[in-house]
């Protein structure tokens, strides 16, 4: 084999390596696993909220509200407790908000992953 041939070769091999993942990066394959990604997250997003992002609010309100005080002694009393328990559900409706929001956003990026199917990137 000919120097030129063999250098040829490297060079074709090379191209080849480096063009493929490129190619199908974008393919319409890849933008329906997109969309069925953020279709789940769109259903997800409001029971995430209610489950997890609204007790996780609840918990560091509390947390705050009665562990927090500048005061040492003023630290665990029961009116810091009540008042705690008292904004528990104003925390909830801010993660219920929240997972509702996330929900609205994953849809409309599952439908700009859509339009992207037909009209190119």
């Amino acid at each position: 084999m000919t120097l030129f041939r063999k250098n040829f070769l490297v060079l074709f091999m090379v191209t080849l390596f480096f063009s493929v993942p490129n190619a199908y990066a974008l393919s319409t394959p890849h933008h329906l696993y997109v969309i069925s990604r953020k279709l789940v997250e769109t259903v997800g997003g409001t029971f995430y909220g209610i489950f997890v992002q609204g007790p996780k609010n609840v918990k560091t309100a509390y947390h705050a509200e009665v562990w927090e005080q500048e005061k040492p002694e003023k630290r665990g009393k029961l009116k810091y407790k009540t008042v705690g328990v008292l904004r528990a559900p104003g925390e909830e409706a801010k993660g219920i908000i929240d997972g509702i929001t996330d929900s609205v956003k994953s849809l409309g990026s599952a439908g700009k992953e859509f339009i992207s199917i037909f009209f190119g990137d």
